[in-house]
Parts: C-alpha cells; structure tokens; sequence
C-alpha cells in the first residue's frame, strides 16, 4: 500500500483543468494576446512617428523637439496632435480636389497661426524649451506586462509537471508571490520616471495624484484591480495606455494560479482518500 501511494504522490503533476487541451489552450492564447499588444504597440509608435515627422515638416515643432519625441509633455503633445490632425483633414481635402491651393495655403496658415501671428512661434518656442525629465521609455511597461505572462507559462509547463513529492503548490504560492512583489515593484519604479505624484503632478481638484509608494502598496494589496488600472492610468505621463493587455493577462494569471491550485488540491485529496481506505 505504501509503495502504491508513493508511487502515485510520484506520478505525472496535477492535471490542469479541461484536460490536456485545457493545458493547451490558454498558454496558446496567452501567447496570442501577447503578440496582438506587441502588435498594437508597434503600430501606435509607428503613427506616433509619422505624426512627428509631420509636425516637423509643417514647422509646428522644432527638430530636436521631433526627435525628443516622448520628451514633449503631454499638454504640449496633445495639441501638437491636434494641430497635425487638423492639417492632415485639409491636405486630404486638397488632395480631393475639394480645395484648391490657394484655399489649402490660407486653411493650413490659419490653422498653424492659432491665435494671430504669434501663434505658431508661441507652440514652436514651447516645444524648443528643454523638457523636465528624460526621454520616457516603455521598457517597464513591457516588463509590467511580460512578468505575469511570463510566470503563466511557468505555472503550466512547470508545476503543471510536478509531482506531489516535488511540492507543486508551494512553488505556486511562490510564483504568485513573487510576481505580485514583481509587479509592484516595476510599477513603483517607473511611476518614479515618469513623475507620479510630484509637486506639479496635480489632478482637476489640484491635489497630488497617487504617488511611486501608493502604487507599490496598492499592486501589493489588490493587485487584480490595481494592475490594470495601473497600466491605463500612465497614459496620463506621455507613454501608452496598456489597459486591453493588462487586462487579459491578469485574467489569465489569475486563472491559470486558481485553476493549478485546484488541480493540486484535488490530487491530494484523491491520494489522502485511497491512503484513508
């Protein structure tokens, strides 16, 4: 009898929920989630650029300020963009044949002159004025999202593999933990970067926005709400919105560790049965 159960507590890990095509499946489309927000990153830097190309062909910013790129502050790339937006609908109307040039020459002067003549100086002398901070990286966001990812698939095709004698759940309890401790920790550090929380870091009501620490310690807390709320909420500092991939991936993290929690669970239970029989 001890022999049979040894052998069992030895045998193949837990099996993950659904069976061997539920093993399967979300790793797969874990992965493809992935790759769609690497996707959707690309093609949003890809428009950023363009349209600072354009802006820089138009004379709205300045060389270096093009070249900045995510250096600009936000107020000032948000009506950059405005500015580019509204030049692009009269060019496509030019190219229609709907204005002609000399329409499409005193539109576009209009549009870059904003206010009067002072206009376009007044945006370019703002966008030449040397930023607050470093050009902003996405590296750490990429990370904040790659982390989780990353430990679905050792959850899956690591302690899915073990066995009951290997101790599959505390290496679960393990990895959870040190991607929660992970997380908040790139969370805290790149709300540093980009200025969360600083003394002009107000929000409508002119008080302090939530800070490095309050990130930390919320990730830390209720992580499921905190992390993708996170990953929205820096959009606000000149870098993107990572909400749709935030989203997807802490549900499939949080769903592979419950699911492989159940699975472990249950094989003891089933072993604790035939050892009670």
């Amino acid at each position: 009898m001890t022999r049979y159960l040894v052998s069992l507590a030895q045998s193949s890990g837990p099996a993950p929920p659904g069976g061997a095509f539920g093993g399967m499946l979300i790793p797969i489309l874990l992965i493809l989630g992935v790759l769609c927000l690497l996707s959707y990153i690309l093609k949003k830097a890809k428009k950023k650029h363009a349209m600072l190309s354009q802006l820089k062909n138009d004379g709205v910013v300045s060389e270096s300020a093009a070249a900045a790129g995510p250096a600009l502050s936000h107020e000032r790339k948000e009506h950059a963009m405005g500015i580019a937006d509204e030049i692009t609908k009269l060019k496509q109307l030019h190219d229609s044949g709907a204005l002609s040039d000399q329409e499409y020459e005193t539109a576009k002067a209009r549009v870059l002159g904003g206010e009067g003549a002072t206009g376009p100086a007044k945006v370019k002398e703002a966008s030449e004025r040397p930023a607050a901070t470093a050009p902003k990286s996405e590296a750490l966001g990429v990370m904040l999202v790659g982390v989780p990812a990353a430990t679905t698939m050792l959850i899956w095709f690591w302690v899915g593999n073990m066995n009951l004698l290997q101790n599959p759940g505390s290496t679960l309890n393990l990895l959870g933990l040190l991607t929660i401790l992970g997380t908040a920790a790139l969370a805290a550090g790149e709300a540093s970067r980009l200025g969360m929380g600083s003394a002009t870091d107000l929000n409508p009501k002119g008080k302090r926005r939530e800070g490095p620490a309050h990130w930390f310690f919320g990730l830390l807390l209720l992580w499921i709400l905190a992390y993708p709320f996170y990953l929205h909420r820096r959009r606000l500092y000149g870098v993107r919105s990572l909400l749709v991939g935030g989203v997807l991936i802490a549900l499939v993290f949080v769903g592979s560790w419950f699911g492989m929690n159940s699975a472990i669970e249950s094989k003891v239970s089933h072993v604790r049965n035939i050892f009670n029989e």
